[in-house]
């Protein structure tokens, strides 16, 4: 004992292994709830996306038909072929009844733009963030080609579109199929 009659003791106070342990796991259980719904949320929000670029597109390819006595975009006067930057420049530009492109409106040129600058990037699957469009006249629905680097597949000669992406939505619809 010291002289004040009283013992001091020294407690020092830590934290041991098991309190350790005992965060990390709540940390892990937390992050396994987190993380899949925090990217299931980045997923849904691509799914609109898609929807919207193709209502986009589809919307301004018809306005470009009806403009243009019935031809769609990317077709040349013949109604033969299609061209993809055919394509972006009569959506993009301004042109005249026969689909001549001109960077400005003139009497002749008219008509569009009918998509504001450049044609949407398609926000899913593996040619994510592109925005070539691809032509498909082989068959009378345009089909994905996960081997051309296009995020789009068209059809000139019927006017139709889609995704050139692989994979479905949570309710199993094919992305090709929006």
């Amino acid at each position: 004992m010291g002289s004040g009659g009283r013992e001091r003791r020294t407690v020092r106070r830590g934290v041991n292994l098991v309190e350790l342990l005992l965060v990390v796991i709540i940390i892990g259980i937390i992050a396994s709830i987190a993380i899949p719904r925090a990217s299931r949320g980045s997923r849904i929000t691509t799914e609109p996306e898609l929807v919207n670029c193709l209502a986009i597109l589809r919307m301004a390819i018809e306005e470009y038909a009806a403009d243009h006595e019935g031809r769609f975009p990317g077709t040349n006067p013949d109604r033969t072929a299609g061209d993809p930057k055919l394509f972006a420049d009569q959506l993009t530009k301004f042109t005249s009844v026969a689909g001549e492109v001109s960077e400005t409106r003139t009497s002749i040129h008219r008509f569009g733009p009918y998509v504001h600058r450049r044609i949407p990037a398609v926000p899913v699957g593996t040619n994510k963030g592109s925005s070539q469009v691809a032509i498909d006249i082989d068959s009378l629905m345009p089909t994905v080609n996960l081997g051309n680097p296009a995020g789009w597949i068209y059809n000139p000669l019927t006017g139709d579109i889609i995704a050139n992406a692989e994979g479905a939505d949570e309710t199993g619809l094919l992305y090709c199929n929006y």
